[in-house]
């Protein structure tokens, strides 16, 4: 999906973040600079519409590493928000309490429904024969095929099962996911998170065939 979305810096941020750290929608909103060491994000509030909270349960309320693929993107990020120094001109300088993700015009949390539906979609949207997206193919020579191979959006929880269940393939324990993803009960990554690959569960059953013979 990262691929399709270089064009908007906040989106590409936001969702290689949420990827990458399987944070919530509100906790994703409510990101300060502040929060960010360069080594791992911090949670201690969320924004819910217009509405400044604190993380969902006690266990919620902790820090996430940070992958050095993430660090990268959000220090790439960060640079691009202050702007290149020019003669005369410091760039702009973003403020412990700035949020990471906020708004063009007035520097609130971001709307990421809107960013949604405004940004990603439209850029996810792209026709099979020459890569456009739909919102900018208007002048093309030929009609717009939806381009089926491109990924589609399954909303910002997708992002979190989807951390969950790529640690378990890799061989992560359940009991490795659980303050990852910073559940106070393991059974609610198990039940909720983790999706078991088809092709593991035929193994596991071959296996038990094997043992069976």
């Amino acid at each position: 999906m990262l691929e399709y979305l270089p064009s908007s810096s906040v989106a590409f941020a936001c969702v290689a973040t949420a990827a990458f750290s399987g944070l919530r929608l509100a906790e994703l909103r409510g990101l300060q600079w502040q929060d960010y060491d360069g080594e791992r994000l911090r949670v201690e509030r969320t924004m819910w519409r217009t509405e400044q909270g604190l993380p969902k349960t006690e266990s919620s309320e902790n820090t996430v590493p940070v992958l050095p693929v993430l660090m990268m993107m959000l220090d790439n990020y960060r640079h691009h928000l202050e702007g290149l120094p020019e003669e005369g001109n410091l760039g702009r300088e973003l403020k412990p309490h700035d949020w990471i993700f906020a708004g063009e015009r007035r520097g609130t949390s971001l709307n990421l429904p809107n960013l949604v539906r405004r940004t990603i979609v439209p850029l996810l949207t792209r026709c099979k024969v020459c890569g456009a997206a739909k919102h900018l193919h208007a002048k093309k020579d030929h009609a717009f095929e939806l381009d089926e191979s491109v990924p589609k959006w399954k909303g910002w929880r997708s992002f979190r099962r989807s951390l969950a269940t790529n640690l378990y393939t890799l061989g992560a324990k359940p009991k490795v996911i659980q303050p990852i993803l910073r559940h106070s009960d393991i059974g609610t990554t198990l039940s909720y998170y983790v999706a078991t690959p088809e092709a593991e569960t035929r193994e596991a059953l071959d296996k038990l065939t094997e043992l069976m013979k």
